[in-house]
């Protein structure tokens, strides 16, 4: 799976406007930290940045906006596509089994 960031850390725990990082390919454990540290980041900081976290694999490519320390999460192209709120597991669950999949963990 690969993991690349907009305006925000590569790690997801500080924002930093104007930095891009990544693809890089990680291990499913280090994109919940990742996903796990931009939930942590305060509403404040991220005010004015249009901070993302973008994950693919085969199945597809997910983007990931903190809204409040709430993680959303959208299909690529995110024009197109309906945000949802999700953990950093369904997150995860949508990337490697497809939106099918995180839908069935979000009603349990």
């Amino acid at each position: 799976m690969t993991l690349a960031t907009r305006n925000v850390s590569a790690d997801g725990a500080t924002v930093c406007a104007g930095e891009n990082a990544g693809p890089v390919d990680c291990e499913t454990r280090q994109v919940c930290e990742v996903l796990r540290a931009f939930a942590a980041l305060p509403a404040m900081d991220l005010v004015e940045t249009e901070a993302r976290i973008f994950i693919e694999e085969p199945q597809g490519k997910v983007a990931v906006q903190n809204v409040s320390c709430r993680l959303f999460v959208s299909a690529v192209p995110e024009a197109v596509s309906t945000a949802f709120e999700q953990t950093p597991e369904q997150t995860l669950e949508w990337v490697m089994h497809g939106s099918e999949a995180a839908a069935a963990i979000r009603e349990r």
